[in-house]
């Protein structure tokens, strides 16, 4: 069974390296797709002379001349993986993670064992210890509206799942930090939409996931280290933009996925940018006590 890693990166040569290297060494990763989005040339330039210096036979690497965003740069290393590598299995994974060889195997295994499956992911920690949300409910209108707002998803997240016990779990989304699936499954969905330049695109690949007839699992006996938001903090400083890209995402969701009309449009953008602007305010006093 031959399995490929999807490795995007973008002006993170020294995270990319380390994470390389690590990985690498796994006899159950059989290729390593290496795809460099459109970084500054002097990070371009380390991964590639770094990558000469790991100098092994399991990485292919491609070169974007601009960023074209986590959708479209993703798609093109699984593309690659699909027409050139035949593998049998893909996993796509950022490069702030951290997870055991058994992790990985016990989710390729559990491909293997269980019928329909669609994508799969173990449990998500962060650096500490604690648990974060490593699945949620595929989002109705009402749900990204309420979530939309900064103060009531504080409250109540109607889209995270409360219990999720045993040794797996069936769920709508999982998060892109690290997906793992049958390449079949893949192509047959087309990978990532790529309207999307980032965020949201996990809620639009298990739309169409689901939406094949497959299954979505969370393997809750297995987990992985993920340290949340790391490369897009250290490149993206401007809050603004964050949130631009994030509603963004949730527009097309709705369009595509909901087929919202233009008065719930309308509704959903007064609700977005009156959140942009609460948690501007918040950023503000956060630092201000600070």
């Amino acid at each position: 069974m031959k399995n490929a890693i999807i490795i995007l990166c973008y002006n993170d040569c020294d995270t990319s390296i380390k994470y390389i290297e690590h990985i690498i060494k796994y006899d159950s990763i059989q290729h390593l797709v290496v795809i460099d989005n459109g970084s500054i040339a002097s990070k371009r330039e380390c991964l590639e002379r770094k990558l000469k210096i790991i100098n092994s036979g399991k990485i292919s690497y491609i070169k974007n001349n601009i960023n074209v965003g986590y959708a479209r740069g993703n798609n093109i290393g699984i593309r690659y993986a699909l027409s050139q590598l035949k593998v049998d299995n893909i996993i796509v994974s950022n490069t702030d993670v951290i997870y055991s060889e058994d992790t990985l195997i016990r989710c390729i295994n559990f491909l293997e064992e269980k019928e329909n499956v669609g994508l799969v992911s173990p449990k998500m920690i962060k650096p500490n210890g604690e648990e974060c949300m490593s699945a949620w409910k595929l989002p109705t209108y009402k749900q990204l509206l309420w979530n939309s707002l900064f103060v009531l998803k504080k409250i109540y997240n109607p889209q995270e799942y409360r219990i999720l016990s045993g040794s797996y779990a069936e769920v709508d989304v999982l998060p892109g930090s690290l997906l793992i699936g049958k390449a079949k499954v893949w192509d047959d969905v087309g990978g990532f939409d790529e309207d999307t330049f980032l965020y949201g695109e996990e809620s639009l690949l298990a739309y169409k996931v689901l939406n094949k007839g497959y299954t979505n699992y969370l393997i809750v006996d297995s987990s992985y280290i993920h340290a949340h938001s790391t490369i897009i903090n250290s490149n993206i400083n401007s809050f603004y933009r964050k949130m631009k890209y994030l509603y963004d995402a949730n527009k097309i969701y709705n369009k595509k996925c909901l087929k919202t009309n233009e008065f719930q449009d309308a509704l959903y953008f007064m609700a977005s940018y009156i959140n942009i602007g609460v948690m501007y305010i918040y950023q503000l006093v956060k630092k201000w006590r600070y």
